[in-house]
C-alpha cells in the first residue's frame, strides 16, 4: 500500500517540479545517445517538421539544443554515452529548461529521459556559454535518475519540500561546475535573472545557485578541489556553507 501511494504522490508531484504540462512540440524529433557507438541522431519526421507556420523555428530550437546536448555529452558527461535521451520544446515564462524521465518507461521496458527546452531562449539571445553550462545541469539530472534505481527515484515525492528541492537544483549545479561549466552557469543566472517576471526571481536564487555563490565555489575549488566531492555529497544551501569550508 505505501508502494502505490508513493507512486501517486510521485505522479502528482512531478507535474509542478518537472513540468509535464507542458507543450512537447514535434515529438518526433528526437537525439539518442545509444549503444557503443555513442551518440546517434534520429531523422526527423519531415511531415511533423513542416506542418504549422512554427515547425521551422521549433526545427532550429530542436536542432541547436540536440547539437548542444551531444556535444555536452561527449565532452564531459561519460557516464551518458548509450542513453536514451529525447529533446522536446515546452512553453513557459519562467523556466527555459527542464529534465525529467519518461513515465510510461518508469513502469515498462528499458528507462528513456527527456530534457525540454523553451524556444524563448533562443529567442531572447541567451550567451550559448550559459545555454551549454544550464544543459550540463539539466544532464546532472539525468544522471541522477539514471543512477537511481526505480524505487528510489519513488523518493522524489521529497521534492515537495523547498529544501529538497533546492539540494537537488543545487546538486544539479554542481555537477555542471565539476564538469568545468562554471563560469557559463553563472553567465546563465545572470541572462535569467533579466528574463523571468520579478515574481519568480526570489525562488531562482533561492534554488540555484547565485552568481557570487559560483564565484565563492570555483574560487574555494581551486585551492581545494576535493570540495567539490564534499559539496556533491553534502550539498550548501547558501554562501555561508560555501565559505566556511574553505
Amino acid at each position: 500500500m505505501t508502494f502505490l501511494f508513493n507512486i501517486l504522490i510521485l505522479l502528482l508531484a512531478m507535474p509542478q517540479q518537472f513540468d509535464l504540462r507542458g507543450i512537447e512540440v514535434n515529438s518526433s524529433w528526437a537525439t539518442t545517445a545509444t549503444g557503443a557507438a555513442g551518440l546517434r541522431h534520429l531523422k526527423p519526421d519531415r511531415k511533423a517538421a513542416s506542418s504549422g507556420h512554427e515547425a521551422e523555428p521549433d526545427a532550429r530550437t530542436l536542432d541547436r539544443a540536440r547539437g548542444f546536448v551531444n556535444e555536452i555529452i561527449s565532452a564531459s558527461y561519460p557516464e551518458l554515452n548509450g542513453t536514451a535521451i529525447q529533446i522536446k520544446l515546452f512553453e513557459s515564462k519562467s523556466d527555459y529548461f527542464k529534465a525529467r524521465f519518461g513515465i510510461p518507461q518508469f513502469f515498462f521496458g528499458r528507462m528513456e529521459y527527456l530534457v525540454f527546452v523553451n524556444p524563448r531562449v533562443f529567442d531572447r539571445g541567451a550567451p550559448d556559454a550559459g545555454v551549454r553550462a544550464i544543459l550540463a545541469h539539466e544532464l546532472g539530472h539525468v544522471l541522477y535518475f539514471k543512477t537511481r534505481n526505480r524505487l528510489k527515484l519513488l523518493g522524489l515525492v521529497r521534492l515537495a519540500s523547498k529544501a529538497s528541492t533546492r539540494r537537488f537544483e543545487r546538486w544539479a549545479d554542481l555537477q555542471a561546475i565539476s564538469r568545468g561549466y562554471g563560469e557559463g552557469l553563472k553567465e546563465y543566472r545572470q541572462w535569467v535573472y533579466q528574463n523571468i517576471p520579478a515574481s519568480k526571481l526570489e525562488a531562482k536564487r533561492l534554488n540555484y545557485f547565485s552568481p557570487d555563490e559560483i564565484d565563492a565555489i570555483l574560487f574555494a575549488s581551486r585551492a581545494r578541489p576535493d570540495l567539490l566531492g564534499y559539496w556533491l555529497k553534502h550539498v550548501p544551501l547558501n554562501l555561508d556553507q560555501i565559505t566556511a569550508r574553505r
